[in-house]
């Protein structure tokens, strides 16, 4: 389930042209916390809002 849902939101972050840099600006974290939260070694529910809206990934129903 994860390596799945991590490979998804990858791809479509090359996609889109997006770094994770430019995530831990917009949200107002590190780049670290944003590497966790891609891998999903940590999880939040407001990045899991962010890669719903920017990316068009719901990560909720990817688990299920």
């Amino acid at each position: 389930m994860h390596k799945k849902t991590v490979l998804k939101i990858k791809m479509r972050l090359l996609e889109l042209n997006i770094s994770q840099k430019q995530i831990a600006q917009e949200l107002g974290i590190t780049e670290g916390a944003v590497s966790h939260l891609v891998n999903r070694k940590s999880t939040s529910k407001r990045f899991d809002e962010w890669v719903k809206n920017r990316l068009g990934i719901d990560i909720n129903k990817e688990s299920e």
